[in-house]
């Protein structure tokens, strides 16, 4: 797990324009060559704690993500708050982050056999970092996911690397309050699909011919 305050810097950084999360390496020729089937690893590598910003922080509301990570510091009980309701619902972000990726991986052909086991060649996926940061200038929380992609051939050799990001910037996710969270819960999977999705996307984009 990479620090909070590292993680923070990033999203920090990608409000700014200076990192996008997106424009990820392709995947070379030679790193294709002789994989026909892929796996995918089942356990995908999780933090111990997620990073989160705040509920009801008038400075987040107002300053946005850079209020929120002030703000956040101190604000450890609504971060497990959160993590308690999440574990009781089986919302994963890693699982969902792969099974979507396997989904979209035989959807579009990216391989000519997506297999449970073995192959040629294995996906390994890890999430770096998840959690909640203030949608700017509102008081409401957007998923934050970070994830890593591995392709490992024979023997572990690592062939391919693509990691993205999403930030409380980012389109296509949904935001609401922590309260909303907590009464609802299916609202933490549903954004956190919506998460994935976005990184996904950008993955198997990555990973096609060209």
């Amino acid at each position: 797990m990479i620090s909070t305050k590292v993680f923070q810097a990033v999203l920090v950084a990608s409000t700014v324009g200076l990192l996008s999360g997106c424009g990820g390496p392709s995947l070379s020729k030679k790193a294709r060559a002789g994989v026909n089937s892929v796996s995918i690893n089942t356990e995908v590598s999780m933090p111990r704690e997620m990073s989160y910003a705040g509920t009801a922080s008038q400075t987040g509301a107002f300053f946005g993500l850079i209020g929120g990570l002030v703000a956040g510091a101190a604000e450890k009980s609504p971060r497990e708050e959160m993590m308690k309701v999440m574990q009781e619902n089986d919302i994963d972000p890693g699982k969902i982050a792969a099974a979507q990726f396997r989904e979209q991986l035989k959807a579009k052909r990216v391989f000519p056999s997506v297999v449970e086991a073995g192959g040629d060649a294995k996906f390994v996926l890890e999430v770096k970092d998840y959690g909640f940061f203030y949608k700017p200038y509102t008081n409401r929380l957007k998923p934050v996911l970070r994830v890593a992609v591995y392709l490992e051939k024979a023997g572990g050799k690592r062939v391919w690397k693509n990691e993205e990001w999403t930030t409380s910037y980012t389109k296509g996710t949904d935001s609401y309050t922590h309260e909303q969270y907590i009464a609802s819960p299916e609202l933490l999977r549903k954004v956190f699909e919506q998460a994935a999705n976005v990184l996904v996307v950008k993955f198997v984009k990555n990973l096609q011919p060209r």
